[in-house]
């Protein structure tokens, strides 16, 4: 499993991941270029960042995951950690559909979060 940065040419930067058995690799219709490997989407530099699923980038024209979860403003891995607690307290206005979206890709991306190391970052700061 990686998770690493990139950038568009536009200096958009965003966080694409791959989990074990993927590969980490974006469509080329995106010409992003990498920018640092291994990060950890949790911490205070990246947690705002788009993240996508980086095998569902070469489906420009199917309604994957991430453009479906997109449409509904969650992009960045504190949104979806939001989502994912609104979730679990059952206050998350979304279809089930959505609900169920957010609890899978929370379950995959929470595996690159080092959630010890975060919780004394912040502490620190």
């Amino acid at each position: 499993m990686k998770c690493s940065k990139y950038k568009l040419k536009n200096d958009i930067e965003f966080l694409a991941y791959a989990n074990d058995g993927e590969e980490l690799s974006l469509s080329p219709f995106w010409e992003a270029e990498l920018v640092e490997e291994d990060v950890d989407p949790g911490k205070k530099e990246y947690c705002n960042l788009q993240i996508i699923h980086a095998p569902e980038s070469w489906d420009i024209k199917k309604q994957t995951r991430d453009k479906r979860l997109e449409n509904e403003g969650i992009l960045s891995y504190l949104d979806l950690a939001n989502a994912f607690f609104l979730l679990r307290i059952k206050s998350l206005q979304k279809s089930k559909s959505i609900r169920d979206l957010v609890l899978e890709k929370y379950i995959e991306v929470v595996q690159f979060v080092n959630l010890e190391n975060n919780e004394n970052s912040g502490r620190n700061s």
